[in-house]
């Protein structure tokens, strides 16, 4: 494998394209492509609604890109096919809810305030028990257990 096949894989693997183009049109669009790996030619019908991924087709290299762009020339020229920007995919914040009990481990041995806040901010009951029974197995102190039976109280309401 070259090095640029390795860039190339490397680019698919974090889904970031080095162009993508979209059909316009409410109907199907065949497109020809150039395969990545084989450097063949090969075909691509494109379908669905807009910004689906069968609707969209990449391009990863400025190779591809190129040939692309000549073979066709028609559909961009009629507007049919349009360079798409991939809006940025945003990771979401990992909840304490989701933490290995490792990490929750380690949170019960911090500053009692920093526990307190993390129990304060946590409306999930069955997170609230977890952590309780982490606390009773690290022996955790009085202070934070009540703490976590508290808090599991207030969200119970009684």
């Amino acid at each position: 494998m070259t090095t640029q096949s390795m860039d190339i894989y490397a680019l698919m693997q974090t889904g970031k394209p080095y162009k993508t183009f979209k059909k316009t049109i409410l109907g199907k669009v065949y497109v020809t492509v150039l395969n990545t790996f084989s450097d063949q030619p090969e075909g691509k019908i494109l379908q669905g609604r807009a910004n689906t991924p069968d609707s969209l087709v990449d391009v990863w290299s400025e190779k591809e890109y190129l040939f692309f762009r000549r073979m066709n020339k028609r559909h961009l020229e009629l507007g049919t096919l349009i360079e798409y920007e991939r809006p940025e995919v945003v990771e979401e914040a990992k909840k304490i809810e989701q933490a290995s009990d490792d990490e929750l481990k380690a949170v019960i041995k911090q500053r009692f305030m920093a526990l307190k806040n993390v129990v304060e901010k946590t409306e999930s009951i069955p997170f609230l028990y977890r952590l309780l029974e982490l606390a009773r197995e690290l022996e955790a102190s009085e202070k934070i257990i009540a703490k976590i039976e508290t808090r599991i109280s207030e969200l119970q309401g009684t």
